[in-house]
């Protein structure tokens, strides 16, 4: 009777300790299933940041990112800067997946147009046809209004002419152009010259531009597209 009881005891015992094990798995396995992972890196225009998201624009394709206090923000050097400088900037985004999204680790302002290895998106940069930035030289219309733009290449900088409208500078990094400017715009019963930055991007085959300003209202508003100009000549 003593060692039935015994046996009984130990069958008892060895349930429980099946049961805590099984108990304590299951919390563990939530915990790593939520860990974040990563990291990852991204390319592409800032267009906005705002309640902690910051969005980027790669040609027709928009990213949003969830941004923290130890989200770096850097210029092309790689030194702090404020986060509100990147927009309408290209940037390479350095990101980890966490539970729901991406969290944004570094945003820098590209100093080349190609992002850094294991990007899951990247802009690639064609060769020049005639020297560094030589492929954005020509003239080119705007797909949507049939509005002209002619470029003029001198070593690194580039001058945008419109026609019509006002003529902007930049500098050329790769197959990117990164310009500000001014852009003409109605506000309210009035028009005014807007603070406009943006970049300019050219496709692998040196036959489509696309253009991405990013234009700043009074008001803290930010307006941002994406024009798309076919060559000419």
């Amino acid at each position: 009777m003593n060692r039935k009881s015994l046996f009984g005891h130990s069958d008892q015992l060895l349930a429980w300790l099946v049961v805590a094990f099984f108990a304590l798995s299951f919390p563990v396995a939530s915990r790593v299933h939520a860990q974040s992972g990563g990291p990852g890196s991204d390319a592409g225009v800032v267009t906005s940041i705002d309640d902690n998201r910051l969005e980027i624009r790669s040609g027709s394709h928009t990213t949003t990112y969830v941004e923290t206090e130890q989200t770096q923000w850097l210029n092309k050097r790689g030194q702090r800067i404020d986060p509100g400088d990147v927009v309408g900037k290209m940037v390479e985004v350095r990101f980890r997946w966490i539970t729901g999204g991406s969290e944004a680790l570094s945003v820098r302002i590209s100093s080349n147009s190609s992002s850094s290895a294991g990007s899951s998106r990247s802009v690639a940069a064609p060769r020049s046809r005639s020297g560094e930035g030589g492929s954005f030289s020509g003239t080119w219309r705007n797909d949507q209004n049939g509005h002209m733009l002619t470029i003029t290449v001198t070593g690194e900088n580039a001058i945008m002419d419109y026609s019509p409208g006002t003529p902007d500078q930049g500098t050329i990094r790769g197959n990117i152009i990164y310009y500000e400017g001014v852009s003409r715009r109605n506000v309210g019963s009035e028009v005014r010259l807007l603070k406009e930055t943006g970049g300019i991007s050219l496709s692998a085959d040196g036959m489509r531009l696309s253009v991405h300003p990013a234009i700043f209202y009074p008001d803290g508003h930010i307006e941002s597209k994406t024009v798309t100009y076919t060559r000419v000549r």
